[in-house]
């Protein structure tokens, strides 16, 4: 009879635990599915491998030429353009609070390419390329005939700092990934 009823417990027992598994389960899969639907993912996202395609089309196609121009500009025929920047996310985050404060209207940032010159203080970025960020704002254009306003694209905000001084690749051109 002990043995019966001890029996019978532990079948209850094994149950209740199938069961309560069950619902860890459901309930996992449950909230799996919530945070990666409620997920807002970045638009503009690519794969590494779309990124790595991107980087080599670069550098057939216009490396070798801003390498031709860092040489002529510098002189030194062993030295080759940048074809990175590497900012921190602690920099770029930084950047955004500190735009957002002074242009609360802020939608975006822009990225530009530039060049310094072979004069700039630092030698190390003499001669190579570079990117910056500049903060934009939604651009409001008036109709003359409607006097209706309209946002399209965004203009660049002119009158705070651009972020620039990220580090170059290791070396300057290194390919992607590094």
């Amino acid at each position: 009879m002990i043995n019966n009823s001890l029996f019978n417990i532990y079948l209850k027992w094994n149950t209740l635990c199938i069961k309560l598994k069950k619902i860890v389960l459901l309930t996992n899969q449950f909230l799996i599915g919530y945070l990666t639907m409620n997920t807002n993912l970045p638009k503009g996202l690519i794969s590494p491998k779309k990124a790595k395609e991107l980087n080599q089309q670069f550098i057939k196609t216009r490396s070798k030429d801003l390498n031709k121009i860092v040489k002529n500009e510098s002189g030194d025929l062993k030295k080759e353009d940048a074809i990175s920047c590497w900012f921190s996310l602690e920099e770029l985050k930084n950047y955004i609070t500190y735009v957002e404060n002074e242009a609360p209207e802020v939608n975006g940032l822009r990225v530009y390419f530039g060049a310094y010159s072979n004069t700039d203080k630092k030698q190390n970025k003499k001669d190579l390329s570079t990117v910056f960020f500049v903060p934009t704002k939604p651009k409001v254009e008036v109709s003359q005939n409607d006097k209706i306003a309209a946002v399209s694209e965004s203009s660049d905000i002119d009158d705070i700092d651009a972020l620039n001084d990220g580090t170059m690749g290791n070396p300057p051109s290194t390919e992607y990934p590094q």
